[in-house]
């Protein structure tokens, strides 16, 4: 007897479909294998090894890695972690110079209508010669919308910057882009001779962890200087150089340092001392230069700036003065994808003012 096949013809597969789906049970299977490696290794790395490559890191990506997991938001936020990174980028500073530069801007007429939209630019040199670069990038920008009709000069300590005004004083760390508005005073924050002057000023003091106001002013009487202890919290007189009154009182590689300007013979003399309770000032430079402020000491030599903007290096080894940059042609980088700002003397620039600028992590909310 003959058989007839009745099964039916065997159903067409929908390969298409089938591979689609073996390719995410794959892609899972990869992802997990690679999730569960990846871990094993992390936990692999040494604790010790894990806190050196952190603390090496900009504030702007550890900000961001916090949110990689409890323990590095812990880690990073921990005092002890927050003072390695400070005492970490210090030591870089010495090698590859920084500065916060901040360009004034005038609308119409200064002061009656002062732009209060200030920008914050972070510039390195690395105390070569010639700049090694031509970007100073934005760290950080406020518009205070009209809170102020005026500035002062800058303050720097630990990452932290002080903004005087002449009605209100503001600290902030442009790094972690933190802004607080000091209590206001009983008396007048400024006296209208103070510009060049320095009359409020920052510092830190290390036996309480306290950010408090400066050490140093300069006086109209020529033998001595203003002294703040920050510890004390009290005001005493200091020995003056022995010379004419400075025209810049500032910080240098830890030394206190005055420089002094003779317009007649073209002679910038700067004084440094080690002891600011009793100091024995030394004659340390003298340079046949237009007055300068001076701005850092290099390996290389000293960075002083000029009234016209430009920056110069006093080189230790010619004994000559070599030309760094102009503030005025530095090509000010915004935010990533914005366009470059170009800041003309005779336009709408007022001034340029520029500090030695170390990035931290120290915060306003935990800052006394």
């Amino acid at each position: 007897m003959d058989l007839q096949a009745t099964s039916k013809a065997p159903r067409k597969r929908n390969t298409t479909s089938e591979t689609t789906r073996s390719n995410r049970v794959l892609w899972r299977r990869t992802t997990a294998n690679s999730t569960r490696f990846r871990r094993s290794n992390l936990l692999e790395i040494p604790e010790d090894l894990v806190l050196e490559i952190l603390v090496r890191l900009p504030v702007k990506s550890l900000l961001r890695f916090k949110t990689v997991c409890k323990a590095w938001h812990v880690t990073i936020s921990s005092q002890s972690f927050i003072a390695a990174h400070l005492q970490r980028s210090a030591s870089n500073h010495k090698r590859r110079l920084s500065f916060l530069i901040t360009p004034y801007l005038s609308q119409d007429l200064w002061p009656n209508t002062f732009s209060n939209n200030i920008r914050f630019y972070e510039w390195h040199h690395d105390g070569g010669g010639e700049a090694d670069n031509a970007n100073a990038d934005l760290v950080y920008a406020k518009d205070f919308r009209g809170r102020f009709r005026s500035v002062y000069r800058l303050a720097h300590c630990h990452g932290l910057v002080l903004l005087p005004t002449d009605n209100k004083l503001y600290i902030l760390n442009p790094a972690r882009r933190e802004l607080l508005t000091l209590p206001e005073s009983i008396g007048r924050v400024h006296d209208p001779s103070s510009f060049c002057r320095g009359s409020v000023g920052f510092g830190h003091d290390p036996s309480t962890n306290r950010y408090k106001g400066s050490l140093f002013w300069l006086l109209r009487e020529r033998d001595r200087l203003l002294r703040f202890c920050l510890r004390a919290e009290t005001f005493s007189f200091t020995v003056h150089p022995p010379c004419p009154p400075g025209l810049d009182l500032s910080e240098l590689d830890g030394e206190l340092c005055l420089a002094h300007h003779e317009s007649s013979h073209g002679v910038l003399t700067i004084w440094m001392t080690k002891d600011g309770v009793n100091p024995q000032w030394h004659r340390r430079y003298v340079l046949n230069v237009e007055s300068c402020f001076t701005m850092a000491i290099s390996p290389y030599g000293l960075l002083l700036k000029k009234h016209d903007y430009t920056i110069v290096q006093y080189n230790f080894r010619n004994n000559k003065l070599d030309d760094v940059a102009s503030l005025e042609d530095l090509r000010y980088q915004g935010l990533p994808g914005t366009y470059t700002v170009e800041y003309n003397k005779g336009e709408n620039l007022f001034f340029i003012e520029m500090i030695p600028y170390t990035q931290s992590l120290v915060s306003l909310t935990n800052a006394k």
